[in-house]
């Protein structure tokens, strides 16, 4: 299957992995028409650069006049396209966008503009590499391509198996290399005694190392800043100037916050936690905003209501123990965790208390999304996701709103899950390589590993599903 344009969204943490990986993809495709599309003045410069086509689409939605924009119904008729090919309505996407205006009228605009776009940019037999769904921009460009009988790639880190990289089609489905063939040979009993490591190890992600030179970083930084402040002067959605003192007052507050006035914890040891009697439910908050929630579980993202629900669910001698991310430590209100320990059978442990002591007492995971889930079902225990993630149907029951029922938790908590079956993981493997996914610093700069023995693994992964497509759907 030949593509007739090769779409490589870019970032600048991303831009010289994917530079490298478009010519790479190129070079299999010679008569297909290379460009690179990115939000990022700075990224568009290095792609310029470089001699090759970058489509800036900030200035091309400054371009656009009232008399450019679609109709209400030609957006109707995208609508369809796009929901036939991800599930996702126009107005799921928009919600699903962190950056987005905070006026009902401007998203309206800001949707009609990126739709106007990309409609006009993505034509049949596209083939689309990006991120995961934590933009808009994504989730239209993923749908046109799709509906437009196009390949879409939305890479995302990995922990399980760890280092490993996630093909998926969209949010929700995973492309499917051919029967798994040693490529990744570990079993659930190796991923077991894998869980034993410390989680930087286990996830690129959680190992993003620092600059060599604090000047460095300092350099580094201000180029960012420098090229941020041109996208918002093209009207970029998260990078205003007038955002920046705000947000560095919001982060030296937090800081000072997760110093001063830690997340409130009932449980403040791993001695503590072994010590409860009852049977522990694990509920481990994620990050906000994020696409592990924004993204994969569109219909259900209150993590407080999530603990309310949870909490009404189980039988008596049960307890619910909640453990912050800490990533998010000093940006939540103390409130916030108040009303969490209001409920019956209820306890915050303290974020010191490693993962793997919680995972071993309890009996039943129970998130939104994320790495936990998968986690508690490679030791065996039920596991329970409000969400769709990629791995939901590794989950004992997931997808509240849109598949399950509720009120049966009260039974499936008190069922033993039993153990992950090889066959379930080997299935998951199949859309997964070994590579590095994350940002990392390499000297002065943070990004990906654009080394050529990193981007043709992804390179090979994009050919074989591209020889034999083969993908998950929403029932497998």
């Amino acid at each position: 299957m030949n593509p007739k344009t090769i779409l490589i969204f870019v970032r600048y943490e991303n831009v010289y992995f994917r530079l490298s990986l478009g010519r790479k993809l190129k070079a299999q495709f010679p008569e297909a028409r290379l460009v690179f599309a990115t939000i990022n003045h700075f990224a568009q410069q290095i792609i310029l650069a470089a001699g090759e086509e970058c489509f800036y689409v900030l200035h091309e939605i400054q371009k656009l006049s009232s008399n450019d924009l679609l109709e209400v119904e030609e957006r109707v008729e995208l609508e369809k396209e796009i929901y036939g090919a991800l599930d996702a309505s126009l107005n799921l996407i928009m919600l699903a966008e962190r950056g987005r205006p905070s006026k009902g009228k401007k998203v309206e605009l800001f949707l009609n503009q990126h739709l106007t776009v990309m409609h006009r940019f993505i034509g049949e037999n596209t083939l689309t590499v990006h991120e995961t769904w934590d933009s808009a921009l994504y989730w239209i460009s993923s749908g046109l391509t799709l509906a437009r009988g196009g390949w879409n790639f939305g890479f995302i880190s990995c922990g399980i198996p760890s280092n490993t990289v996630l093909g998926l089609r969209t949010p929700w489905t995973r492309w499917r290399l051919p029967e798994e063939a040693g490529r990744i040979p570990e079993t659930v009993a190796d991923m077991k005694k894998e869980l034993g490591r410390p989680v930087s190890e286990r996830m690129g992600y959680m190992n993003v190392g620092a600059a060599k030179k604090p000047t460095d970083w300092i350099l580094y930084q201000s180029k960012v800043l420098r090229h941020n402040l041109i996208d918002s002067r093209h009207g970029a959605y998260y990078w205003g100037f007038k955002d920046y003192l705000p947000n560095f007052i919001g982060k030296a507050w937090r800081h000072t916050k997760r110093l001063l006035l830690p997340p409130k914890s009932t449980l403040k040891s791993a001695a503590e936690i072994q010590a409860i009697s009852e049977k522990v439910v694990y509920f481990p908050l994620q990050m906000e905003p994020e696409a592990s929630i924004l993204a994969y579980s569109p219909w259900f993202q209150d993590q407080l209501e999530a603990i309310r629900i949870t909490c009404q669910s189980m039988p008596q001698g049960y307890r619910l123990v909640v453990k912050e991310n800490p990533k998010m430590a000093g940006s939540r209100p103390l409130s916030y965790y108040r009303k969490i320990l209001s409920h019956p059978h209820v306890d915050i442990a303290d974020i010191k208390i490693p993962t793997d002591v919680l995972l071993e007492k309890c009996v039943a995971v129970v998130a939104i999304s994320g790495t936990a889930t998968f986690e508690g079902r490679i030791l065996g225990k039920t596991t329970l996701c409000f969400g769709r993630p990629p791995a939901r149907k590794v989950c004992t029951d997931f997808d509240i709103a849109g598949e399950g029922q509720m009120q049966k938790w009260f039974d499936l908590l008190q069922q033993p899950a039993g153990p992950l079956s090889e066959e379930i993981f080997s299935d998951w493997k199949r859309s997964a390589f070994r590579a590095r996914g994350s940002m990392f610093w390499q000297g002065a700069y943070r990004g990906l590993d654009a080394s050529d023995e990193n981007v043709d693994k992804y390179r090979d992964f994009i050919l074989e599903v591209l020889n034999a497509p083969d993908f998950t759907t929403l029932d497998s």
